[in-house]
């Protein structure tokens, strides 16, 4: 194992234990420790350590977490059941109790403090972030395959969609589909996040 994932495994493991703590502290004592942590678990953690460097919000943490999950065939359920694949977080972020989205933030804090009292560096080096917008579907054309989204807008000043536009004013995506079934997916006013997340080289 290299030195990298010797460090990623490490953070992992703080993260996970701390973790554990915490959902002790309301109490849920279903998390084992590390070293009886199923290698599902395991793997989990580690995934989620990239995104909590590079400056991920819990909400994207949870996101993360949640389409690495849905990849594997975990479902919503109101008991966690590893065998069945079924989690009660298994939700949109905004959906979650309070409790829960506090681990989100305690992960985050965790890994960035052990982080910087493991390595010699006081802080993490400077990493691209993710940049995310919010666009709204304008045009759907089945003929062409193609779905139009343009920035949202809001009259609004407190709405999320204002604070939206702020920051991304101007700007238009074009995706041309092929996938059979996928347009339908799109509906003209409907919104969604876009996220520019900086890939591997």
């Amino acid at each position: 194992m290299t030195k990298s994932l010797l460090l990623t495994a490490l953070l992992a493991q703080i993260a996970h234990e701390t973790n554990r703590a915490y959902c002790q502290s309301i109490g849920d004592t279903s998390q084992p420790s590390w070293d009886a942590a199923p290698d599902w678990q395991k793997e989990s953690a580690m995934k989620g350590i990239e995104g909590a460097l590079a400056g991920n919000t819990p909400e994207q943490q949870h996101q993360s977490w949640y389409a690495h999950k849905e990849a594997d065939g975990w479902v919503y359920g109101e008991v966690k059941d590893p065998d069945a694949k079924r989690h009660p977080c298994m939700v949109p972020y905004a959906e979650l109790p309070a409790e829960q989205q506090r681990k989100d933030h305690l992960y985050s804090a965790v890994v960035k403090a052990a982080f910087g009292a493991l390595t010699d560096e006081q802080q993490a080096p400077e990493r691209k972030v993710a940049t995310r917008a919010k666009f709204t579907v304008t045009g759907v054309n089945p003929d062409q395959g193609t779905v139009n989204f343009h920035p949202v807008y809001s009259d609004d000043p407190n709405s999320e969609n204002a604070r939206f536009f702020a920051a991304t004013p101007n700007g238009e995506i074009t995706l041309r589909l092929v996938r059979t079934g996928v347009l339908a997916n799109f509906t003209p006013g409907e919104a969604f996040y876009v996220d520019f997340t900086p890939a591997p080289k």
